[in-house]
């Protein structure tokens, strides 16, 4: 995602991102002017960082990149394999003092679930990483996905989902077990 970082210029993001198509669905078809700042979308059958599926929505507000959302989305074996290799190389972008964060996903829904979220809180930005399998009974999103995003730090939806300080201890750490795997907590610690 070569150039998304927070506070791009628009018109400077467009000249990375030269497939990107405008969100909105009136504009869909419209060529991308980067004197015309608006959300913008860039997908790919087959991304060449995983491999898989991807789309990614970004957000812009006074022609400044604010957000943004990455989504691979695969069959979850497939999307199992790729997981080690997508964590460690945010855990390499961002170091390893990310939060043991958890998640409401599908929030207020009969599909609601707690996920572990790796979560950087850099400056002005939130950057949050995670998977998830499909949702049962059919519910959308039908495939694994592979979710990397960064939100402003005082966004209240995200920090509304976000619910690792309020867990016990032991909620907590039965969640986090099967990454804390391949990132142990006491790795975290080191410099």
């Amino acid at each position: 995602m070569g150039g998304a970082v927070w506070g791009v210029p628009f018109a400077d993001f467009t000249k990375a991102h030269p497939d990107a198509a405008y969100s909105d669905p009136a504009q869909l078809e419209k060529k991308v002017e980067p004197a015309k700042p608006g959300g913008l979308l860039e997908s790919y059958d087959k991304d060449p960082f995983l491999g898989v599926t991807c789309t990614v929505d970004y957000g812009f507000r006074d022609a400044k990149l604010y957000e943004f959302v990455a989504m691979w989305s695969g069959e979850t074996a497939v999307m199992d394999k790729a997981r080690e290799s997508f964590f460690r190389a945010c855990v390499a972008r961002h170091g390893n003092g990310f939060k043991r964060e958890a998640m409401r996903l599908r929030p207020n829904s009969d599909a609601e679930e707690l996920i572990p979220v790796f979560c950087w809180e850099e400056g002005h930005d939130r950057v949050l990483a995670y998977t998830a399998n499909p949702a049962p009974g059919g519910a959308p999103p039908r495939k694994a996905v592979i979710n990397y995003s960064m939100f402003a730090k005082d966004d209240t939806y995200i920090a509304s989902l976000l619910v690792g300080g309020t867990l016990n201890a032991e909620k907590h750490a039965e969640l986090w077990k099967s990454l804390n795997v391949l990132f142990p907590p006491d790795e975290a610690k080191k410099p």
